[in-house]
């Protein structure tokens, strides 16, 4: 991999363990699915089960990420 790339996969890493960075996900996680969730619910003839479906998902891949 070329040098630049390297080093900003490594900036990534360290911003992204920074406990600021931690706090702020914990919060602005839960808003992005809240978020998102609503803007399903906006959409005409959406099923309710594929709403809560990707939600699932939505909360499942953030819990992984923790």
């Amino acid at each position: 991999m070329p040098r630049k790339i390297v080093s900003l996969f490594e900036e990534y890493e360290k911003s992204h363990k920074h406990p600021v960075n931690i706090a702020i996900h914990w919060v602005a996680e839960p808003v992005t699915i809240w978020a998102f969730m609503g803007l399903l619910y906006l959409v005409p003839y959406l099923q309710p089960w594929l709403m809560l479906f990707v939600t699932a998902l939505l909360l499942l891949y953030f819990a992984t990420l923790s």
